[in-house]
């Protein structure tokens, strides 16, 4: 009918099978559909865009069916827009580049960095790009492909670009060590590793903060690296910090 779409159409797009991907409607394959048919209707991702493709993968990493190297893989693929990191440009890809991603070449943090340099500000992850990664990082530890290093590896990224990491970033952190914590992955110090991140970045924490911590300290306590001590003495720092505990922390 002779109508363009656009980077909005395709963020609503993503917006949709993201959606799908609650109710694993939506595959890691169809995101790199989407990023193929940007390239050939001659449109570069935007942050949102960016964000958007990220949300998918934090989906499917709730189910198992994408990972933290997902989402490295996305954000370099976006930042690789009019660069070629690639051997293979863009253009030339398989229909689905995410589909056929093996770990040996999924890029690392450093790839990450030197893409955004290259870039010079035409493309810039913000904050939500960053918090996503790391929620990416959480849900892809309860399938066991992710660990604290993932998470803590984000949130050095994230610094290192000037981003300043909120609540959120480290909601998400505390999750990620929650949920190792339950395998025996994380341990309570893991989490007062976060605490002092969040002083040194002046974030107080939140009822919640406290709560994943005090989940860390239950789990941490089925593997012996715990007591009901240590919990007594969260609910202390809590007070202090002036935090009212609520039916989840106890």
């Amino acid at each position: 009918i002779g109508i363009q779409p656009d980077l909005a159409t395709y963020s609503k797009l993503l917006d949709i099978f993201a959606a799908g991907a609650h109710h694993k409607r939506t595959t890691i394959a169809d995101v790199g559909e989407v990023f193929d048919q940007l390239a050939i209707d001659g449109l570069e991702p935007n942050t949102r865009t960016m964000n958007a493709m990220l949300k998918v993968c934090a989906r499917l990493a709730a189910h198992g069916e994408a990972c933290i190297l997902d989402g490295f893989e996305m954000l370099l693929l976006c930042l690789d827009t009019g660069i070629t990191l690639s051997p293979t440009p863009i253009a030339v890809r398989s229909p689905s580049p995410l589909a056929a991603r093996s770990p040996s070449v999924t890029p690392s943090v450093d790839n990450i960095r030197h893409a955004i340099d290259m870039l010079e500000g035409r493309l810039v992850p913000d904050t939500i790009t960053y918090n996503t990664l790391v929620e990416i990082c959480s849900k892809s530890a309860l399938h066991g492909s992710a660990d604290m290093r993932d998470g803590l590896e984000v949130l050095d990224l994230m610094r290192s670009q000037g981003m300043r990491p909120d609540i959120f970033t480290f909601g998400s952190l505390m999750s990620l060590c929650a949920v190792l914590a339950r395998d025996g992955l994380a341990s309570l110090e893991d989490g007062f590793r976060i605490l002092r991140l969040m002083d040194d970045n002046e974030t107080p924490p939140d009822v919640r903060i406290f709560n994943s911590l005090i989940t860390v300290c239950a789990r941490a306590a089925s593997h012996g690296g715990s007591s009901l001590s240590d919990g007594e003495a969260l609910l202390r720092m809590m007070r202090e910090r002036g935090l009212r505990a609520d039916v989840y922390s106890y």
